[in-house]
């Protein structure tokens, strides 16, 4: 028997009346958290999806946010999707033409926005092609825009519609009516609008609940990535709304430790750079102990780490390790973890990026299993994970439960299952290249081994060919390279090139210990910090082809930015932004005057 269709919306109406007096969010003022329950979360929905209704938005319009992680992102989400209208979210890191581009390319009738820098920003990118009628600010500004209209007027036009209105437009939703457009993030080509509906989103959800199991009452998520993202819009939104957790929103990206600290999750996604940097301040404090506090630490950090290996092969620790493992836990997890904001965590996530092994295997040490997330905007997110119980190390593990995966006879990872999308945007031949034979073409490069596990190598567009006719997989070396503790970030280059180069950036901390300095004293192009780097690409040379070895590389005076086009929001290197930007360093590891001791 099928069973009948229950929309994220309908999911989410349920929540509230189930559990209306239980926490559903919470945003901070001043030094204090402000706690909205289930039955105001609901009601504020309504009231905005009301207020669209009485504007003239409806099945079909697109409503485009742009701003931060806050209350007012998942309100208008979920107002939008409970009528039937199509949600898009806009990075707040967007530029004027990136934010121009994707309201023609989406037709949006309506922008929500939050700060009066971000409506500045807004009105610049408006032009006489763009469809915006309205305006919604969250915030009050100046302007004599007639479009422009204050998030609470706005609330009070749902005054106007009726509730049977609103029913009406809820109960109207299908499986196959469009939900969602999700921009990709462009590291190859131009953003692409990704087509989910509201059967990809229930599947999805779904597959989000087999990495967090079902929470209980007190569970709590920290939202901190960009709502714009799919997996943390999966987390913050969807997944509050099946299963009623509480999320509660980082003031900032710069307050998130302070934050992690206060609200001490449940849950926790995490991007590779936020891991390393984790990794970064623990590892070298711990290092750095000595006497019987330094043999204590490692003793108990051994013993942790044999029995988190024990589950993650699905086995548990005898009796001998069991009573070692409460003393360790004692002495040195939960007091380290307590200090990050981590020691509530009962399920840690990394996506975007592989993760490096060397900073899995530390956390791994402290009794966190970060589990690395596979997939794409085209996925809805999910794809494949890492089974706390069943899993390696620098592996995107297996498919999850309902998603088949597969190599092409190229090895390009194929993907099928209900949560791929239905196409993208106004691009019907982008979609007949991604979607062939009900497969999805994800132009990520890939391995699988005997045991079913599957591991990233590369980009199928990112394949670099050297002048001799060698085709180098980047993705592979450069993930090699940044398992160095040393190395942030390495960029290979080598088209149409007659060898491969890379540009690093370093990790300052590590590099500083490793040539007995301060951070602040070192010398990016020093003899002694260039030996050590080398030193590190010799080593992954040893396990490449001769084609593939990196020959010359840079060092470079400062990080990848986003301000910059270098890194897209989800932090993944745009390759021809870097090319831009370093010209000058690339053009000069292959002229005849470099010297490798430079």
């Amino acid at each position: 028997m099928i069973e009948p269709f229950v929309s994220i919306p309908a999911h989410f109406r349920e929540r509230g009346a189930a559990h209306p007096l239980r926490p559903a969010f919470a945003f901070k003022s001043g030094d204090k958290w402000i706690t909205r329950n289930w039955k105001e979360y609901v009601g504020l929905v309504e009231s905005f999806g009301k207020a669209l209704l009485a504007q003239g938005i409806g099945k079909g319009d697109v409503v485009a946010i742009l701003a931060g992680n806050r209350p007012e992102w998942v309100i208008a989400d979920m107002g939008s999707m409970s009528i039937g209208a199509v949600s898009t979210g806009i990075y707040y890191t967007c530029s004027t033409e990136q934010i121009r581009t994707l309201l023609e390319d989406s037709v949006a009738r309506v922008v929500v926005v939050d700060t009066p820098l971000l409506l500045g920003r807004l009105l610049k990118a408006l032009t006489a092609d763009t469809s915006v009628e309205l305006i919604i600010a969250m915030e009050r500004a100046e302007t004599d825009d007639s479009r422009v209209v204050h998030w609470q007027q706005f609330l009070e036009r749902s005054l106007e519609v009726a509730d049977d209105d609103f029913d009406s437009a809820h109960q109207a939703i299908g499986p196959d009516d469009l939900c969602s457009l999700v921009y990709t993030s462009g590291t190859t080509s131009s953003a692409k609008g990704v087509r989910l509906t509201h059967g990809n989103l229930v599947e999805i959800t779904r597959m989000g609940l087999q990495m967090i199991g079902h929470p209980s009452k007190d569970y709590r998520l920290l939202s901190y990535l960009p709502l714009a993202h799919v997996a943390e819009r999966g987390l913050t939104l969807l997944g509050a709304a099946m299963q009623g957790y509480t999320v509660y929103f980082a003031e900032s990206i710069e307050k998130l430790p302070a934050n992690l600290l206060e609200v001490q999750p449940s849950f926790f996604l995490g991007m590779p750079r936020l891991w390393e940097k984790m990794y970064d301040i623990v590892s070298g404090r711990l290092e750095s102990l000595s006497g019987t506090k330094g043999k204590v630490t490692r003793w108990a950090r051994r013993q942790i780490f044999d029995s988190t290996l024990l589950r993650m092969s699905g086995r548990q620790p005898g009796f001998l390790l069991r009573k070692k493992l409460a003393v360790a836990v004692a002495l040195v997890q939960k007091p380290v973890l307590r200090q990050l904001g981590l020691d509530k965590v009962t399920t840690a996530i990394s996506g975007s990026a592989p993760l490096p092994t060397h900073v899995q295997e530390f956390f791994a040490s402290l009794g966190v299993v970060i589990q690395d997330v596979y997939g794409l905007s085209e996925t809805g997110g999910p794809a494949s994970f890492c089974r706390e119980t069943d899993m390696k190390f620098g592996t995107i593990g297996k498919p999850f439960d309902g998603v088949e995966m597969k190599l092409g006879p190229d090895g390009e990872i194929l993907v099928r299952g209900r949560n791929v999308f239905v196409g993208y945007h106004r691009d019907e031949q982008a979609t007949r290249n991604a979607l062939v034979d009900g497969w999805l073409h994800t132009g990520d490069l890939g391995e699988v081994d005997s045991d079913g596990f599957f591991r990233i190598v590369g980009r199928k567009k990112e394949i670099l060919v050297t002048s001799y006719g060698k085709n180098i997989a980047p993705g592979k070396i450069e993930s090699a390279l940044k398992m160095s503790s040393l190395i942030d970030e390495a960029v290979l280059v080598g088209e149409q090139r007659r060898f491969v180069s890379a540009l690093i950036v370093v990790n300052r901390g590590a590099a500083a210990r490793a040539v007995g300095l301060a951070p602040a004293e070192i010398d990016m192009q020093g003899a002694d910090l260039r030996l050590v780097i080398q030193h590190e690409i010799d080593r992954v040379n040893e396990t490449l082809a001769s084609a593939e070895q990196v020959r010359r590389f840079t060092i470079l005076e400062r990080s990848l930015t986003i301000a910059d086009g270098e890194y897209t929001p989800t932090m993944k290197i745009v390759r021809h932004a870097v090319s831009r930007s370093f010209a000058t360093e690339i053009e000069r590891m292959y002229s005849n005057s470099f010297s490798t001791n430079a």
